[in-house]
């Protein structure tokens, strides 16, 4: 997967795959039924992503793209803040279900994914910032993930000033 703007025909694509997820295994989704939903065609689904895992992890992106649009601060999506961060965990709140589904069906890495491009920029080749952007991407991941798995709690505020005490990112 890579950065790019969000497109609504792609977006149609993503919540045809979620809203399948409900009623079928994801190993059983094929992309005929995906664009059927969708109301689009295969071409489509095949020039923009390379599997179904992939289309999801987009899907995610804009969903988070979407909500920073509304409830971030503009001081941009990959700027390292305590806003930002609050901005993630609050998001991740708010999909907590559609998380546990995807969880569910063993796509985990598509979550994954869609965090690494949602809140942190690519590393530059500095072997430092890269190691630094690992440990946030796999970190960030694993506690958000097990947060929900707790039912988000304590309050996502409270997650977000105890992981910038133990990381010291600036307020």
């Amino acid at each position: 997967m890579t950065r790019q703007e969000c497109n609504p025909t792609l977006e149609k694509m993503g919540a045809a795959l979620v809203e399948l997820m409900r009623d079928l295994p994801f190993d059983k989704i094929t992309v005929d039924q995906i664009t059927k939903k969708a109301g689009t065609g295969r071409v489509t689904y095949f020039r923009n992503f390379s599997s179904k895992s992939d289309l999801l992890s987009y899907y995610l992106l804009c969903l988070y793209k979407h909500y920073y649009a509304e409830h971030g601060h503009g001081e941009g999506i990959h700027e390292k803040s305590r806003d930002n961060l609050l901005c993630l965990f609050q998001f991740s709140e708010s999909i907590r279900e559609l998380h546990i589904r995807i969880t569910d069906a063993g796509q985990e890495a598509a979550i994954f994914m869609a965090y690494k491009y949602s809140f942190l920029e690519e590393a530059s080749g500095n072997s430092e910032e890269v190691i630094r952007n690992a440990l946030l991407d796999y970190g960030l991941f694993g506690v958000i993930h097990e947060w929900i798995r707790m039912g988000c709690d304590p309050p996502a505020a409270e997650m977000v000033d105890r992981i910038l005490s133990l990381i010291n990112l600036r307020r």
